[in-house]
């Protein structure tokens, strides 16, 4: 009897152990900097060039791939010429380099080269921009609710699978050389790895605040804005 509670005990012990190394195992493969959230992708704790989930981090153009603090048409890298002045009601006549797919003979890309993504440029890796529907899971599969942290406005966003929790900071939109003040710690809007497509000359972003002034329903969408802004990026990493 006392062989074969020898037995079960060793047993038992192996199991433990196996389950404890495949745990470890798991862990190990989580990056540096990632929170698993129990979604397709591991999400980023931080913003890219931030050091806290707080913080505010770099500003970018869309598919530009170093910060700047000054964000005009002008001076985005993709520009090639035309005038958005004199096209109030849409910018078709602005040309771009790059990521034209409604101009004729034009090249078809929709979503970032890696080579043209900031958060795989700087971080290396698995690390990349997220997606639309990468952005839209962690719409859907998560609790959101406005908070601060550090004296921050923040959104805290809670897993609704695993009970993880990161944090986006509300830092607006950069439109030349200052940020907007509508758009001043009441949105958090950040850039995603696809554009829209319409000669419209738009990237998509992720974002996230109040509808208006005064107004505390929240906004969370993905939608269009113009891609020479200046606004910060939350890295995700594959799994």
């Amino acid at each position: 009897m006392k062989r074969y509670c020898s037995i079960i005990s060793i047993l038992f012990a192996v199991l433990c152990l196996a389950a404890c190394n495949k745990e470890n195992a798991e862990d190990s493969n989580l990056p540096k900097g990632a929170v698993d959230l129990g979604l397709s992708v591991y999400w980023g704790e931080c913003n890219l060039g931030a050091t806290t989930p707080e913080g505010y981090g770099d500003r970018y153009a869309w598919g530009e791939r170093t910060a700047k603090t000054d964000f005009t048409l002008y001076n985005y890298s993709y520009y090639t010429s035309g005038d958005i002045e004199t096209h109030n009601t849409g910018h078709t006549n602005i040309h771009f380099s790059k990521y034209t797919p409604w101009f004729k003979n034009a090249d078809t890309k929709t979503r970032l080269d890696l080579d043209d993504d900031a958060a795989h440029v700087k971080l290396g890796g698995e690390w990349r921009i997220p997606t639309m529907s990468e952005c839209e899971e962690l719409i859907e599969k998560c609790t959101w609710t406005r908070t601060t942290r550090n004296g921050v406005n923040v959104f805290e966003v809670k897993s609704n699978i695993n009970g993880a929790i990161i944090y986006f900071p509300l830092p607006g939109v950069i439109d030349g050389p200052n940020v907007n003040a509508w758009a001043a710690e009441k949105y958090g809007v950040y850039w995603t790895a696809e554009m829209f497509t319409s000669p419209d000359s738009w990237g998509h972003v992720f974002i996230m605040g109040k509808k208006e002034v005064g107004d505390m329903e929240n906004i969370l969408d993905v939608r269009a804005y113009e891609r020479w802004y200046g606004l910060p990026i939350r890295p995700i990493s594959e799994k």
